[in-house]
This record gives C-alpha cells, sequence and structure tokens, in this order.
C-alpha cells in the first residue's frame, strides 16, 4: 500500500476522532444518540481501514470491515431508538467494549514485528476496550459516571490510532506472525 493512503487513514481518523469528542457537546444530549455518534465514526473508520490494506492482508482486511459493519448496525440502533430501556442500552454499550477488544487482539495478532506499529494500535485498543468496560460497570452499577466519558474514549482512541497510522511506512505491511 501507498504511504499517501496510510496518511490518508491517520488524517481521516484524527479528523473523526475530534468530530466524536466535539459534536456531541452541540448535538447530542442522551446516551444513545452519544454513544451511536461514536460507533457511527468509528464504524467508519474501520471500514475505510479494511478497503485500505485489502491488498496486504485479505483476512484481516475481511476482520476488521465485519467489526466496522457491527458499530455500524449498532450505530444505527441507537439512532432508530430501538433502545428504548436501559437494560438493553446496557448490553449494547457491553458489546461496544468487546468489538473494541477484538479488534485490538486481531490488529495485534496481524502485525508485522518492524516497529511494532500495528502492535501498537493492537495494543491501544485493548487497553481502550478495558478501560470501555471499567466506565461501563461503573454506569450499570449506578456511579455518576455519564457515558459521554465513553465517547470521548472512543474519539481518543481514533486520534491516538490515527497519529499511529500516519507515521507507519508502506513497508511495514499487516502479516500475521508466524
Amino acid at each position: 500500500m501507498k504511504k499517501d493512503l496510510y496518511n490518508k487513514l491517520g488524517i481521516l481518523e484524527i479528523i473523526i476522532g475530534i468530530l466524536i469528542i466535539i459534536l456531541p457537546f452541540f448535538y447530542f444530549f442522551t446516551t444513545a444518540g452519544v454513544v451511536g455518534l461514536g460507533l457511527l465514526f468509528l464504524g467508519m473508520a474501520w471500514i475505510f481501514l479494511s478497503f485500505n490494506i485489502r491488498e496486504d492482508s485479505k483476512i484481516f482486511s475481511l476482520m476488521v470491515l465485519l467489526i466496522g459493519i457491527l458499530a455500524i448496525i449498532s450505530a444505527l440502533v441507537y439512532y432508530i431508538g430501538l433502545i428504548s430501556f436501559d437494560p438493553l442500552l446496557n448490553f449494547w454499550l457491553l458489546v461496544v467494549g468487546i468489538m473494541l477488544l477484538v479488534f485490538g487482539v486481531i490488529t495485534f495478532l496481524f502485525r508485522k514485528k518492524v516497529n511494532g506499529k500495528w502492535g501498537s494500535t493492537g495494543l491501544l485498543s485493548i487497553i481502550l476496550g478495558i478501560i470501555y468496560l471499567a466506565i461501563i460497570y461503573q454506569i450499570i452499577s449506578g456511579s455518576k459516571l455519564d457515558s459521554y466519558y465513553l465517547v470521548v474514549l472512543i474519539g481518543l482512541f481514533l486520534i491516538a490510532d490515527g497519529i499511529i497510522i500516519f507515521f507507519l511506512k508502506p513497508s511495514k505491511i499487516i502479516e500475521p506472525l508466524p
């Protein structure tokens, strides 16, 4: 893959991450709206990533594409309003946390050891998934934590991942570990 495609993906993730953090303050005030917005942008970034790495690793590309589609479906579920009571909302929040963990494990397993940059993305996603699940646990157990923190975590993940990808060289192609 050409360096400029990695640069575009990195810049896109940084922009989407910033939008995720800024937009909910102005437009979305419900848990479903905030989380739905974050999932929509995250799913779009993962789908964009899957198309850009398709030639490098078809298996990794397919896995990322499926997770991206699941994220967008989850976002649509929030926006359409299919989740109208807390137990189901909490279930979908758990699904998002698990998606982040799965993406992290997949990315970590399909990295190339050179500079470990894809491994860094996977590790970042695993850490984010764990923090995300911890916040969800606090919300479910009645803590004063707001769901906006979940979206901020997704935005920060996209910004950090975009920076990592922006500096990734074309020779650092994703491939399974031996």
